[in-house]
């Protein structure tokens, strides 16, 4: 399913694998999923290939050493990701700490997509101000970056996912830019250990 999304004015299309999710496991002391794989899913491997994925070399260690699994979702998690705030209730799902859409950018690199969103509201904007408009358009803040001012990362749990949200704030001038904070694997030696920024990604 084509998809698209905004930074800026800047309009980013990427294609939604379907049926295919991301799940992201909890864990006990000893590092041991509480849950098997098969309580989410079948392996989504044959699943990406047919979507025609590329897969580079350290992608699924990445997303594995990250505690990611990619599966052709049950009924529960599939039911769950259909809802009008999938993203948000699907998770805590099965003991599923997180749970995310497949995406493909351009070039066939797989990204996981969930409703974590980086924003930026107008730097004239007070602190105080900006957390008003986030609180009012139903953004949760994570944290707030100094790379620049009135800079968020936050969860967009009232919409589907983070592309949905970043297309509903594109019009609201208060935001300089909404877009979702992909999750994916950036070979090489400055591959990032945590969240990839979505915008600085293009």
């Amino acid at each position: 399913m084509q998809r698209h999304y905004f930074i800026r004015d800047r309009r980013i299309e990427v294609e939604e694998i379907e049926g295919v999710a991301a799940v992201r496991m909890t864990r006990d002391e000893q590092g041991r999923t509480r849950r098997a794989l098969s309580a989410y899913g079948r392996p989504a491997g044959e699943a990406l290939r047919s979507a025609g994925a590329a897969m580079p070399d350290g992608t699924q260690a990445s997303f594995e050493k990250a505690g990611w699994a990619l599966v052709r979702p049950g009924a529960r998690l599939r039911e769950a990701l259909s809802g009008p705030i999938g993203i948000a209730a699907a998770a805590g799902l099965d003991s599923a700490d997180e749970v995310g859409k497949v995406v493909v950018r351009a070039g066939g690199a797989p990204a996981i997509l969930t409703d974590l969103l980086n924003v930026q509201l107008d730097p004239e904007l007070s602190q105080d101000e900006a957390e008003a408009v986030l609180a009012e358009r139903g953004l949760t803040i994570l944290y707030k970056l100094n790379l620049a001012p009135n800079l968020y990362e936050t969860r967009a749990e009232a919409w589907d996912d983070a592309i949905a949200a970043s297309v509903d704030l594109h019009d609201d001038p208060r935001f300089v830019f909404a877009g979702p904070a992909l999750i994916e694997h950036i070979p090489g030696p400055a591959t990032p250990a945590g969240l990839a920024f979505g915008e600085q990604r293009h």
